[in-house]
């Protein structure tokens, strides 16, 4: 098949170059020749010409316009010394001021060749570059071969009788020159006149084809030589010779082609096949034998239909996978977010919200695994929601501190107090990194104390840019293993796959989520001491968030920090005093009651470690911290309260003594909630869940919709998430149910059908289809609700008709608002 234009072939050029010499009929002529065609086919600059005036024994440059001479026997002409040496020379050297070649530059470089005949020498021709150049051998063999035709032609315009053997000489000396040109080419070359009689050809040619030398010759053409192939050869199976002309003829009739790929069965060969058409008629063809890069191309895409096929397999793997574990996550979830829209004590909705969090969580982390090709080959996309900075910090606490396995290990926070609270990003990623490094923290330390840190780097108009740290007192590493540590399924120590688990991918994944997220991560880390994980991410910054909260009241609040720990103390104490109080500190109980007793003023609140709490320790505490004579007016209630490592909250001190508990590694929200409890300003220990948006309900609610879900534990999820609303739910167990529904009811019965897809006896998508088929229910919005949450699943959806597409575990609020936008009023 014809491919695209290539360069024309050098060869092609000097068969143009000879023929148009050839054709000259006198000295102007062949000097307009060689002024055009050689700069081009020697990449110089010019040409020149000159002959030999024997009388003054000069040589005179042949011009239009002027006529420059320069003696034989000058020592600094290429062209006088080709002439002497009588062979071609090549010279770079600073351009003499007297040379015949006027040249451009300070630097010229000449190719110079006799032109000699069997008679003598004629003059010499030369080919000049005003730069440094090198003329190569292969340049000085075409070079030759045009000196040697125009030694020839201008012997026979000089018509001198006594160089009519010279002539003849010259003629063959140019035939075997022209011959070890193409010899020297590697690739086949064949060149036809006008009427694809054979002109020349070389012995790659005659080896490609499987011919003899001695056969060339005889054919002379391509006409006999076709012939041949067709009636000796039986190289075109039932075509005869006529057909097989013609076609040959055919391919020769677009003058501007020159380049096509070619199939030989006959000879099981790929030809490359480049072909130009001279100035003469006739035709040079180059032939590439691309043979074995066809065969690797083969071998490369069968091996890339290999790899096609086994990540087709994985990502059916992996969405099945994801499908099983969506399914009962569904229902955890759901189960989950229904109970806390009811009446809760704090403890209650705590405990809860933790095993909603934790679940959500755990959904991030499958959806990363799943992910991981996606980011590995760039394709991840990151969410932009608005969150609240708090939340997402307390959702890795609680599940880091369910991490933590020795009591002797604190978890800590600081929040720096110019950190925005709302931010827009995507909170479940940055979740996923921060748990990535608290949870390698948790599982190396032992002892001592894990810090997660957040500090504002930089805040513009467009948004900010803050500063996470993990800092711990476990294991570290050595220098050596940062080296692979944020590859993926490399781990620090390979030994740690058996002690301390872990697929490895964590690092990699935090690191591919750090820089979609404009920042950057990076770690210190001394063996024996521990590790400091550090990372910036680029957040936009919500136009209507005002200033950080704050409340005067707590600038009154004094406040002890009880806690054997340096760093808990004063970590502590930074986030209090952030919110405006005075603090002091404390190590052991003991002196807390004496600070109690003579600090002036007297303190309000402690914050006592539960690590070191007793009956009888919070007993004298108490009568310390509230006996004080001068105990000020205003209803200020002093408190004693409780602080742990981890998420276990310990009771060891009866709560009937304790004004409350809280971790460490509080958020500054919980803590101001905590101090504002002091003048009764706390929220009731009665938690419910956020109204639902009372636009949805007023659209939703009194319109029917058809649930298809095959899962009995999802369909009470969904029924009740849809009850609550107050929407009328039918439900059909498969998708052919579905179907059967909505062709025993009016058209008009439903106002929207949400659609699981895998499903028995008939899948969501063929049933999706033979609904839409349906002209009463052609625009019935059908709404995909699934745990098949990859994007060929979404666009399968699509594609089968559907307006929409939930992925399980199903957010309330998504499927209100999903619902609200498409659906129908009957």
């Amino acid at each position: 098949m014809n491919g695209p234009t290539a360069a024309a072939s050098p060869f092609s050029e000097l068969a143009d170059v000879l023929s148009s010499l050839v054709a000259a009929d006198s000295i102007p002529e062949i000097n307009r020749v060689l002024d055009q065609r050689i700069p081009k086919i020697l990449s110089c600059d010019r040409s020149q010409l000159v002959l030999i005036d024997t009388a003054g024994q000069k040589l005179t440059s042949y011009s239009d316009t002027e006529s420059d001479t320069v003696s034989l026997d000058d020592p600094d002409s290429p062209l006088s010394r080709c002439i002497r040496v009588r062979k071609s020379v090549a010279i770079s050297e600073p351009a003499p001021s007297s040379e015949i070649i006027s040249p451009q530059s300070g630097q010229q470089t000449t190719l110079a060749a006799p032109l000699m005949t069997a008679a003598g020498t004629l003059g010499a021709i030369a080919a000049i570059a005003d730069h440094e150049h090198t003329f190569t051998d292969y340049d000085r063999e075409i070079f030759r071969s045009i000196a040697a035709t125009t030694a020839a032609v201008l012997l026979s315009l000089l018509d001198r009788d006594t160089h009519l053997a010279a002539a003849q000489d010259q003629s063959r000396q140019l035939h075997e020159e022209m011959n070890a040109a193409l010899q020297a080419i590697p690739h086949p070359v064949i060149i036809y006149d006008k009427d694809f009689n054979f002109r020349a050809w070389n012995s790659a040619f005659v080896e490609i084809q499987g011919y003899t030398e001695e056969l060339m010759q005889e054919m002379g053409g391509m006409a006999n030589l076709l012939r041949y192939e067709v009636e000796q050869l039986d190289s075109f199976p039932g075509q005869t010779y006529e057909e097989v002309w013609q076609q040959y003829l055919n391919y020769y009739e677009f003058e501007d082609f020159n380049h096509s790929i070619q199939y030989w069965p006959m000879r099981q060969k790929h030809i490359d096949r480049r072909t130009r058409k001279t100035e003469s008629g006739g035709w040079v063809s180059v032939l590439v034998d691309i043979t074995d890069w066809m065969n690797d191309q083969e071998k490369i895409r069968l091996a890339k239909d290999e790899a096609e096929a086994a990540a087709r397999a994985k990502s059916a793997f992996l969405a099945n996978m994801s499908h099983e574990i969506r399914t009962p996550l569904n229902a955890i979830i759901g189960f989950t977010q229904l109970v806390l829209r009811g009446d809760l004590t704090q403890k209650q909705n705590d405990q809860l919200t933790q095993v909603e969090s934790s679940s959500q969580l755990l959904l991030r982390i499958l959806d990363d695994i799943l992910d991981f090709s996606r980011i590995d080959a760039g394709m991840l996309e990151l969410e932009k929601l608005q969150f609240h900075r708090d939340d997402i910090l307390s959702n890795v606490i609680a599940l880091t501190g369910n991490n933590i396995q020795s009591a002797d290990v604190d978890l800590l926070l600081s929040v720096g107090e110019d950190v925005p609270e709302r931010l827009i990003g995507d909170p479940f990623r940055l979740a996923q990194i921060l748990l990535n490094l608290t949870g390698n923290a948790a599982k190396f330390t032992q002892k001592g104390a894990i810090v997660l840190s957040v500090d504002l780097v930089e805040r513009d108009a467009e948004g900010a840019t803050l500063h996470f740290e993990v800092s711990d007192t476990g294991i570290g590493m050595a220098p050596e293993q940062f080296e692979n540590l944020f590859q993926a399924f490399s781990q620090a120590d390979t030994s740690t796959t058996r002690r301390y688990g872990g697929s490895g991918l964590g690092l990699a994944i935090s690191k591919a989520l750090t820089t979609l997220m404009g920042g950057a991560i990076s770690v210190q880390s001394t063996q024996g001491e521990g590790s400091s994980f550090q990372l910036t991410a680029r957040f936009e910054v919500p136009t209507e968030a005002g200033p950080q909260k704050t409340d005067d009241i707590i600038g009154d609040l004094n406040v002890l920090i009880v806690d054997p720990a340096s760093k808990a103390r004063s970590t502590i104490a930074q986030s209090v005093e952030q919110l405006g109080a005075t603090t002091g500190t404390a190590i052991d109980c003991d002196s807390a009651e004496e600070a109690l007793r003579v600090a002036d003023p007297a303190y309000d609140i402690v914050l006592l470690d539960n690590g070191i709490t007793t009956p009888g320790s919070v007993n004298r505490l108490r009568s310390a911290l509230k006996n004080r004579p001068d105990m000020r007016d205003g209803g200020l209630e002093r408190q004693l309260i409780t602080t742990f490592s981890g998420n276990e909250i310990h009771e060891s001190a009866p709560t009937a003594e304790l004004d409350g508990t809280i971790p460490k590694a509080v958020t500054p929200s919980r803590l101001r909630e905590t101090l504002l409890k002091a003048f009764g300003q706390s929220t009731s220990s009665e938690y419910t869940r956020p109204a639902i948006d009372q636009t949805h309900r007023s659209t939703l609610a009194g319109l029917r919709v058809l649930l298809a879900e095959d899962n009995a534990a999802n369909q009470r999820v969904a029924l009740e998430m849809l009850e609550q609303i107050g929407m009328r739910v039918t439900v059909a167990a498969n998708g052919q149910r579905a179907v059967d529904k909505l062709r025993s009811e009016p058209p008009e019965s439903f106002s929207a059908i949400l659609m699981d897809l895998q499903m028995p006896e008939l899948d969501g998508l063929s049933a999706a289809r033979l609904i839409l088929k349906d002209p009463n229910h052609r625009n019935l919005p059908i709404i995909a609700m699934t745990a098949n949450a990859f994007d060929d699943d979404r666009r399968n959806s699509r594609d089968a008709g559907m307006v929409d597409h939930i992925s399980k575990p199903v957010d309330p609020k998504k499927l209100y608002t999903v619902l609200a936008k498409h659906i129908r009023h009957t």
